[in-house]
């Protein structure tokens, strides 16, 4: 067996063995989130870095192309951009999109993304509390921008930078915002190649040129409650994550990412999540490829771009968990017999880390060559995820997948599993440069508290949340955790555990975890403190009958009771089966899958009572 990465405990806090407080810069030298693309040219500027899917092939940019892109929209922008300005990015994944904050951060400025799931309330109140003047957006959120805000409300908006066509141009420009065209810029502007290193080193010679203690973000949050808060994100912030994720990995992972890595960019960028998976990938020398923008042909953009290393959020991997099933349950008996028994095969010899096997050849690649068949390595995060799901994908792509935690705040990570460790309903154990606590709260539960230089400065204008959310220095997440077998798991977030009135916990996200699959779309637990007992509403729109549907839920449930995994107490006792999703209440989904369980709690209201008045 491999040697495991250990944690200490010194009577406070625990941190990793090798703990390194000071985390400054990455293993390419990059202080800031700028220089991780400028060191990769210096590296291999004829190297391929992104790359977009134009007509089933891929259209490659290197890292000098990209830096041309880069100084021509410089040069044209630094005439109407002042330093430490904070500019918008409005789009789904593209090439646009991190062009545009490579921009921002060469021109001194703070880049501040915003969602494209965010409502027309949240977008106008990032445009309003960063007093925004200048935004890159594509021509669809123009347009949503135009007729949901701009027509109605003032802004601070004086620049609007399109990456498409654009048919309100003029009655924007009525109202005083001037439009740019990206493609325009790259066109009237002129950069050789000769002169990329010369404009490299004025760039770091400039007087605003943005160090390590500098802002790099605004990060909003797609919070489960209120109106997102703006994250403050340092250059160091960053560095402090991605130098750690590096050091992690080189001296105890089976797997490293490097110049032979492919990834799929399609988790938004706005999240902190998939920008650190991503500046750790091309820091390292790996590439990115981005998904066409149609979450329902993720699927063939999988064949197409061949991923090696894909990061992923519960959401989505239970989706990949579906479609297998999906796919095998077309096919006769013996093959539905033979993949089960090949499954439990692989479930064995995971516990001692080994993910490959001689059924592979027979069974699983063909699995595998579904999502490209070339996966190596699979990273979870954002949320819990089933331990199911986990040993299943294990089993299916022959590979590690392993799940970390953290959250906006602390840069994306502060715990992480080791790729060696074979215990699945783990996050691991702390990042090099963290410390984290679990603080007594009362009820037997303990808080996660975290320090570090990945930790954020605070909240943008909004001292009074940044002063809740610290504590003698400890940021406080809001997190339930606990250590067993020198690990961290995470329990839950404590203001949506709820307890019943027999005194027992519940933590709904674990149990809705339980009872997802391809019959049960979506699915709400909730829970009174006056009531013994918990109901559920489920979405299912397919033709399944709803006393099916019901009946899979206590199938499933009285199976996890027998297999032990959850008390009979997390079986719904009632169970309403809805045939539209809940997004049609609006936005009750995070973009990383999350709920917005207040929220969502009020719109379905009439139906948890009537839940609750039934007879027993």
């Amino acid at each position: 067996m491999p040697y495991k990465t250990r944690m200490e405990f010194d009577g406070e806090c625990y941190k990793h063995e090798q703990y390194i407080p000071v985390l400054d810069r990455s293993p390419d030298g990059s202080s800031t989130v700028l220089e991780i693309l400028f060191n990769r040219y210096k590296k291999k500027k004829d190297g391929k870095i992104y790359g977009t899917i134009i007509e089933g092939e891929i259209l490659w940019r290197t890292t000098q192309e990209v830096l041309i892109d880069l100084f021509k929209i410089r040069k044209y922008l630094a005439k109407i951009i002042n330093p430490q300005e904070i500019l918008g990015i409005y789009a789904i994944n593209r090439y646009e999109w991190i062009l545009s904050e490579h921009v921002i951060h060469s021109l001194g400025c703070i880049s501040s993304p915003l969602y494209s799931t965010f409502g027309v309330t949240a977008v106008k109140h990032v445009l309003d509390q960063t007093e925004m003047k200048t935004c890159f957006l594509s021509g669809e959120k123009a347009d949503s921008l135009f007729n949901d805000i701009l027509k109605d409300s003032n802004t601070f908006l004086k620049n609007l930078i399109l990456f498409d066509s654009f048919e309100k141009q003029k009655e924007v420009e009525k109202l005083g915002i001037n439009v740019h065209y990206l493609q325009d810029i790259l066109d009237s502007e002129h950069v050789e190649p000769e002169e990329l290193s010369e404009l490299i080193d004025e760039i770091y010679n400039w007087e605003h040129y943005p160090g390590n203690d500098d802002i790099a973000t605004i990060c909003y949050t797609s919070g489960t409650t209120g109106l997102p808060k703006g994250v403050i994100l340092t250059n160091k912030n960053f560095i402090s994550t991605i130098s750690a994720f590096q050091r992690y990995t080189a001296k105890y992972s089976y797997y490293k990412l490097s110049e032979t890595d492919v990834l799929i960019s399609y988790l938004p960028l706005t999240h902190i999540f998939e920008r650190i998976v991503f500046l750790t990938a091309i820091s390292l020398g790996g590439k990115v490829v981005f998904y066409r923008g149609n979450i329902k042909e993720l699927g063939n953009d999988y064949k197409i771009i061949q991923p090696t290393f894909v990061a992923g959020v519960p959401r989505v991997f239970n989706v990949f968990k579906d479609k297998i099933m999906e796919e095998v349950g077309k096919k006769g008996y013996f093959t539905q017999w033979l993949f089960k028994r090949a499954l439990q095969w692989k479930y064995f010899w995971q516990r001692f880390g080994y993910y490959t096997s001689f059924l592979d050849s027979i069974i699983f690649n063909k699995v595998k060559k579904q999502f490209g068949g070339k996966i190596r390595a699979m990273l979870s995060g954002a949320a819990p995820i089933s331990t199911d799901t986990v040993k299943f994908l294990q089993a299916c792509f022959s590979c590690k997948i392993f799940q970390g935690y953290g959250q906006t705040e602390t840069t994306a990570a502060c715990i992480v599993a080791p790729m060696e460790e074979t215990t699945v309903d783990t996050v691991g154990i702390p990042f090099p440069q963290n410390l984290i606590k679990l603080a007594p709260i009362g009820d037997n539960k303990c808080e996660i508290w975290v320090k570090g230089e990945n930790v954020f400065k605070g909240y943008y204008k909004n001292e009074e949340a940044t002063k809740e959310c610290f504590e003698d220095g400890w940021f406080k997440t809001g997190d339930i955790g606990e250590v067993k077998s020198n690990l961290f798991k995470i329990v839950g977030r404590n203001k949506e555990i709820f307890k019943t009135s027999q005194g027992e916990y519940i933590v709904p996200e674990k149990v809705e975890n339980i009872y997802m699959n391809s019959l049960i779309e979506d699915i709400f637990i909730v829970g009174r403190s006056t009531e013994d007992y918990i109901v559920a509403i489920v979405v299912c729109t397919s033709n399944a009958s709803s006393d099916s549907v019901i009946k899979k839920i206590l199938d499933i449930g009285n199976k996890a009771v027998y297999d032990k995994k959850i008390p009979r107490y997390e079986i719904p006792r009632r169970v309403l089966v809805r045939r539209t999703p809940f997004t049609d209440f609006g936005e009750v989904i995070t973009p990383t899958g999350k709920k917005k369980r207040n929220f969502l709690e009020k719109c379905l209201k009439k139906e948890i009572d009537e839940l609750y008045s039934k007879n027993n």
